[in-house]
């Protein structure tokens, strides 16, 4: 047994239990979702014998059957749906069975790159491990120390790192993957002078280094850069005079913050521009910095990263009037906040902070939040049924039926009046969908009080047939969606009526929460209690 499996498992939980009052909801994988939570899942039924076929990342009718034999074995309710008991049980069970694993013998080239002959992946360990790590961090992909310990950290910036190559992110460092980092360390070290550099523009009275600074080295030329960044308040770590992790994040933050290229290299215009007498505070302009044509050299941000660059991204957009905490963790807020930024710049509205986006970001000449002449105009209004058309449909005997993939739901919320249209991306328990466009995301959220929230609100659907019935919705995304461009990273779950006895066996948590509020809301709009 890998025990990259029980590695995945773990960040599969982490990651999708993003909410601990309904827990249960958040980190539960349906049929018809994917990615690399459900690779984790796979692996561990197929270890413990209950998958044959591969770990392919896609929650299929091979893989539901496998956790319904799962489930039946181990005493489990049998929905075929792999909530947090289901995943639980399957850590437990491949922690317990996990041995010892003698990891093939793995090295450095002697060039020091990393030997693209060898599959690094999580769990593995050794020189080639420490030199990837290297050169992940070197490239602007933070992994955290080079320990030779392919962990999540190292396992998040493989995934970054290929999602920007446009290679398979399966965080597996194989033979491209590898060969796309050797050829990045040729290109950035190709850059890098071979002899010292000087400016003009530094006194030559000062301490300033007049070589080029970069991960991994020590001197008191480091520790010089280390006391200059910490006096401009970019948190450099304590100054001993070696180059580290949180020093390579400190250059970083100051190169974005005066439009130079931020790859952690403390090169002659980096050094220039924190030297500079007429650059006194982080977020300076230096004499002879790189002009906009070169600022394509931004590295891409996008969901499910965090860091300084994330963090300096999110203030920049506060700064402009969008909303986006500065958390530095890149999550659903911060994607629609980078969606609507691009919206109003006229860029793709893809919300992936790439070298366009962030470009424009940080020039000085970008369109605020504030300067949309009505920024209501977009939110959809109207369309909603007389209350004598609504009816409260059964889920399973009436409105399952009659839907498929692809089908979609127009959405009425009677309390704010605001519409928005979904496509139906699964059906199971409830059905899960996802908003058609980027409109119909920002007019959910608008509905919502611009915040995500899995507290259900009662709304009336529209069939595709033309039938109106009452259900109850969130609005978090979660998980996998198949739309692009429309803001919202994954799918949400859209509730109708089902009996009572059943959702309690089946969906006791977060099912009746949905059932309580559709029949809160029909007594609201009939004034009659439903009776099972």
């Amino acid at each position: 047994m890998r025990k990259y499996i029980v590695w995945l498992l773990i960040l599969a939980l982490v990651c999708s239990g993003c909410n601990t009052v309904l827990a249960y909801q958040s980190s539960s994988l349906y049929p018809g979702s994917s990615g690399i939570e459900v690779a984790a899942m796979q692996e561990a039924l197929r270890f413990l014998g209950y998958l044959k076929s591969a770990a392919d990342g896609k929650y299929g009718t091979l893989t539901e059957n496998a956790v319904r034999s799962f489930q039946k074995s181990k005493g489990l309710t049998v929905d075929g749906v792999a909530g947090t008991k289901t995943l639980g049980l399957l850590l437990e069970l491949t922690q317990a069975a996990d041995t010892a694993v003698s990891l093939s013998s793995v090295v450095s080239s002697p060039n020091g790159t990393v030997s693209s002959s060898v599959t690094l992946a999580l769990g593995s360990k050794g020189q080639s491990v420490k030199a990837l790590q290297t050169a992940l961090n070197q490239l602007g992909y933070p992994c955290g120390s080079a320990d030779g310990n392919f962990g999540a950290a190292t396992l998040k910036a493989v995934i970054a790192f290929q999602r920007d190559q446009k290679l398979t992110p399966d965080g597996k460092a194989g033979k491209a993957t590898l060969t796309a980092i050797n050829n990045a360390q040729a290109k950035t070290a190709s850059k890098i002078p071979s002899a010292p550099e000087t400016n003009s523009v530094v006194p030559a009275s000062s301490n300033a280094p007049v070589r080029t600074l970069k991960l991994g080295m020590s001197g008191s030329d480091v520790k010089a850069l280390q006391q200059k960044l910490n006096e401009k308040g970019l948190n450099a770590g304590s100054a001993d005079g070696r180059f580290g992790t949180k020093t390579l994040q400190a250059v970083k933050q100051f190169q974005l913050s005066v439009k130079l290229t931020a790859d952690g290299i403390a090169g002659s215009k980096t050094i220039a521009a924190l030297w500079s007498t007429q650059n006194t505070a982080a977020s300076a302009t230096p004499s002879g910095s790189e002009t906009a044509s070169n600022t394509n050299t931004y590295r891409s941000l996008r969901m499910g990263e965090s860091g300084d660059e994330v963090k300096t991204m999110q203030k920049a957009l506060m700064n402009l009037g969008y909303q986006a905490a500065a958390d530095g963790v890149f999550g659903a807020q911060t994607k629609l906040a980078v969606t609507a930024f691009q919206k109003q710049n006229g860029l793709t509205q893809d919300g992936v902070a790439g070298s366009s986006t962030l470009a424009l970001l940080y020039s000085g000449k970008a369109l605020s939040f504030t300067q949309t002449p009505a920024a209501d105009t977009a939110i959809q209004k109207g369309g909603g049924p007389a209350s004598g058309q609504v009816q409260l449909l059964h889920w399973f005997k009436q409105v399952k039926p009659s839907l498929k993939t692809g089908n979609q739901l127009f959405v009425y919320d009677p309390a704010t009046q605001i519409h928005w249209t979904l496509r139906v991306l699964a059906c199971g328990n409830h059905c899960d969908a996802e908003p058609l466009t980027l409109a119909d995301t920002e007019s959910m959220l608008k509905a919502f009080g611009n915040i995500h929230t899995w507290t259900p609100k009662a709304v009336y659907v529209k069939l595709p047939g033309g039938t109106w019935t009452l259900a109850a919705t969130h609005d978090v995304p979660h998980l996998s969606g198949s739309i692009k461009n429309n803001g919202f990273d994954g799918h949400l779950c859209v509730h109708f009526l089902r009996d009572i006895e059943e959702t309690q066996k089946n969906d006791p948590n977060y099912g009746m929460t949905n059932q309580k509020t559709i029949r809160s809301a029909w007594k609201a709009l009939t004034g009659v209690d439903y009776k099972d």
